[in-house]
């Protein structure tokens, strides 16, 4: 190959991973700007409870009770947004939020419960009142506290060598490396080991497995292991992790059906047996 062929060559790459650039920034500009659409036209949907009785009164309490009235909104971290709020001794003051999914359970919840009795105490139920966007702490910092936690992490993590991934273990004698497991996905079958990719199909293709599994939950990192066909995606949390084998598995992807499952699950033969502990490291990655 000349000198002109080469450099042609050079320009043609470069031209691709310049296209490539473009395109994940026009997909991450469309992403912000639909969360802040949602942001800018979601309805006040909470309440204010005041004069709760605070010897009594529980976040379980309250959450039973107002769930008569509609669904109160999950937030990300899976749990419904109810803030109980608290003194400089971490004793309840008396007050409360709760945000529905839905405005007319805003409208029941204060018509069946405002002047109510509640634990043995009258209390006062009212639409919650923010009197700016910085005020609106409570409801915001609930939804998004997984959007603040995101802000302070890379997105990414650096991306490591094919080699460097292959020689990661994972000793199943340290905690911290079992609560990893716990939360590691593997996805086999997600390549054709007899086919020859490009950097540029392997970043393609990580960029489409991380969307996929980011419909399910926060993802930590993606590796892609070409030689294997497969590739490990660490979530932040172990549930989401479990949701995602149900989701994907199964699924086809690039014409491949793969087969998605926990890393713990790999390495389920048991660390008793010194044995078997050897012949599981050997499959380790």
């Amino acid at each position: 190959m000349d000198a002109d062929e080469l450099e042609l060559k050079g320009r043609l790459k470069n031209l691709k991973k310049e296209e490539l650039l473009k395109r994940k920034q026009l997909k991450e500009n469309s992403t912000r700007k639909r969360e802040l659409e949602y942001k800018s036209t979601s309805r006040n949907t909470s309440i204010y409870i005041s004069d709760l009785p605070t010897d009594k009164i529980t976040k379980e309490e309250l959450i039973k009770q107002f769930s008569k009235y509609g669904k109160i909104r999950i937030s990300r971290d899976g749990e419904p947004i109810c803030k109980l709020y608290m003194n400089d001794k971490h004793l309840p003051k008396g007050d409360a939020l709760i945000t529905y999914c839905n405005e007319e359970s805003v409208i029941l919840a204060i018509e069946m419960m405002d002047e109510s009795t509640f634990l043995a105490k009258q209390i006062k139920v009212e639409r919650a009142q923010f009197r700016d966007k910085e005020n609106e702490s409570m409801v915001r910092k609930e939804e998004n506290s997984n959007e603040l936690r995101e802000a302070e992490l890379p997105m990414k993590r650096p991306k490591k060598t094919r080699s460097e991934k292959q020689e990661e273990i994972i000793d199943y004698n340290d905690d911290e490396s079992l609560a990893k497991a716990d939360r590691t996905v593997i996805f086999a079958n997600l390549l054709n080991i007899y086919k020859e990719y490009t950097n540029d199909d392997i970043a393609d293709i990580e960029d489409d497995l991380l969307d996929g599994c980011e419909e399910v939950g926060q993802v930590e990192s993606v590796s892609i292991l070409p030689d294997k066909g497969e590739a490990i995606v660490v979530f932040w949390k172990g549930r989401d992790a479990i949701q995602c084998c149900k989701v994907m598995s199964g699924r086809y992807f690039d014409g491949q059906k793969l087969l998605a499952f926990m890393l713990g699950d790999k390495n389920t033969s048991g660390t008793s047996d010194e044995n078997e502990e050897s012949g599981v490291e050997d499959d380790l990655i």
